[in-house]
C-alpha cells in the first residue's frame, strides 16, 4: 500500500501550474536585462548571477527531489513556493552583485525543489489517470509559457514591475498551496515505502542517453532568438520564439496524446529527437526569416513530444517510488544537456561552420541515443 493524493487535488495542481509558470516566464526573460542595468551589477555581474540560478535550479534537482520524497510532495510544493515567491520579490531590491547573486539563488532553490515535487505527487496518480494527468500538466505549463511573455510584450512594463507582477502572482499560488489539507488514499498496486534502497542504473543511463537532445533544445534559447533578430532585422523578433514554442506546444498536446494511447511512449520519443536533429542540422545564418520560424515549429512540437513520452515513461518506471527523486535525476540531465548546448548555439549563431557541425554532431547522437534507449520497467522492490 502507497499513499496517493486525490484527483480532484491533482486536477486542481496541474491548473495552478498555468499560472506558475506564467510568472515565472513573465520574469525570467528579462532577468539578465534588468540586472544588466543596475550600475553596481553590470552585464558580468548579470551573468554571474543568471548562472547561479541556473546552476541551482538544474543540479540541485539531485538534492530536492530526494527531500521531496523524505518530507512528502506536498510539503516540498509548498516551501518550493515559498522560496520562488521570496526570490522573484527580492530581485528589485538587489543593487549588488552579490545581493543579486543571493535573490537568484534562493529563485533557483525554489525552482530545484518545487519542479521534482510536483512531479512527485503527479506520479503518485493511479495508472489509469497518471498518463492524461502529465499530459495536462504539460499543457499547463505550455499555457503559462505563452501568457506571461504575452503579457509582457503587450502591457510593455518596467523590469521591476514585472518582478512584482510576478511574485504576487507566485504568492498566491503559494497561498493556495497552503490552505490545501491533502488527505492521502492508498492505492494497493505500488511498492511500499520500505522498499530495499538501491542505485537504479538503468533510470540514469535513461536520463542521459537524453543529454544529446536536450543540448538540440537548447537552441531554442541561443541560437534561434539570435538568428531570428537578425533575419528579421529587430530584437523583438527573439521575444517570439518562446511564444511561439507555448503556442505549438499548446496545439501538439492534444495531438500527442492519442499517438501515446496508441503507439506508446518510445515511439514518440524517437521520432521527436529525430525531428529536433534534423531541425538543428538545418539551422544556418542564410536561412531566411520564414524558414527560421518554421524550424522553431518543428523544433517546439518535437520538445513537447520528447518531454511528454519522458515524463510518462519516468513516472512509470517509478510507479509511486521515490518518484520526485527520479524526475529530479531527469531535471539535472535536462540541465546537462541545455548547459553544452547553450554556448555552442550562441557562438553556431554567428556562422562559425565547426561549431554548426558539432550540433549537428548532437543530432546525430540524439537519434543514435533515442533509439539505444534502455527500456524502463517499475524497478523491484
Amino acid at each position: 500500500m502507497h499513499p496517493t493524493f486525490p484527483i480532484s487535488l491533482l486536477d486542481r495542481l496541474v491548473a495552478s501550474q498555468a499560472a506558475m509558470n506564467a510568472a515565472h516566464f513573465l520574469a525570467l526573460p528579462v532577468l539578465a536585462l534588468h540586472f544588466s542595468a543596475v550600475p553596481d551589477v553590470g552585464p558580468a555581474g548579470a551573468g554571474v548571477a543568471l548562472g547561479v540560478f541556473l546552476a541551482i535550479a538544474r543540479i540541485g534537482p539531485l538534492v530536492t527531489g530526494l527531500l521531496a520524497d523524505r518530507i512528502g510532495a506536498w510539503q516540498a510544493i509548498r516551501l518550493g513556493l515559498v522560496l520562488r515567491s521570496l526570490g522573484l520579490a527580492a530581485i528589485p531590491f538587489a543593487e549588488t552583485a552579490t545581493c543579486a547573486c543571493l535573490a537568484t539563488a534562493v529563485l533557483g532553490a525554489g525552482v530545484a525543489l518545487h519542479e521534482p515535487a510536483v512531479y512527485g505527487a503527479l506520479g503518485l496518480a493511479p495508472e489509469g489517470k497518471r498518463d492524461r494527468l502529465l499530459m495536462r500538466h504539460v499543457q499547463a505549463l505550455n499555457f503559462g509559457c505563452v501568457v506571461g511573455p504575452g503579457l509582457a510584450l503587450v502591457a510593455g512594463w518596467s523590469t521591476a514591475t514585472i518582478f512584482w507582477i510576478a511574485s504576487t502572482t507566485t504568492g498566491l499560488v503559494t497561498l493556495w498551496a497552503c490552505v490545501q489539507r491533502p488527505l492521502t488514499q492508498q492505492r494497493p498496486d505500488q511498492f511500499t515505502p520500505r522498499a530495499r534502497k538501491v542505485i537504479d542504473w538503468r533510470f540514469m543511463s535513461f536520463a542521459a542517453a537524453l543529454v544529446p537532445f536536450w543540448a538540440l533544445f537548447a537552441q531554442l534559447f541561443s541560437a534561434l532568438p539570435m538568428l531570428v533578430a537578425k533575419a528579421g532585422g529587430s530584437e523583438a523578433w527573439a521575444q517570439s520564439v518562446i511564444l511561439i514554442n507555448g503556442l505549438v506546444g499548446f496545439v501538439v498536446v492534444p495531438l500527442i496524446l492519442p499517438a501515446l494511447q496508441r503507439y506508446g511512449p518510445r515511439p514518440i520519443l524517437i521520432v521527436g529527437c529525430a525531428i529536433a536533429a534534423i531541425s538543428v542540422g538545418l539551422l544556418d545564418s542564410s536561412v531566411a526569416l520564414s524558414g527560421l520560424l518554421l524550424l522553431i515549429m518543428a523544433l517546439s512540437m518535437a520538445e513537447t513530444a520528447v518531454t511528454a513520452a519522458a515524463d510518462i515513461l519516468t513516472a512509470r518506471h517509478a510507479n509511486g517510488r521515490d518518484v520526485a527523486s527520479r524526475f529530479g535525476i531527469l531535471a539535472v540531465g535536462t540541465g546537462i544537456g541545455t548547459a553544452l548546448g547553450a554556448p555552442l548555439g550562441v557562438v553556431a549563431a554567428t556562422g562559425e561552420p565547426i561549431l554548426l557541425a558539432i550540433l549537428g554532431a548532437f543530432g546525430a547522437l540524439s537519434c543514435a541515443a533515442a533509439f539505444a534507449l534502455p527500456v524502463l520497467r517499475p524497478p523491484r522492490a
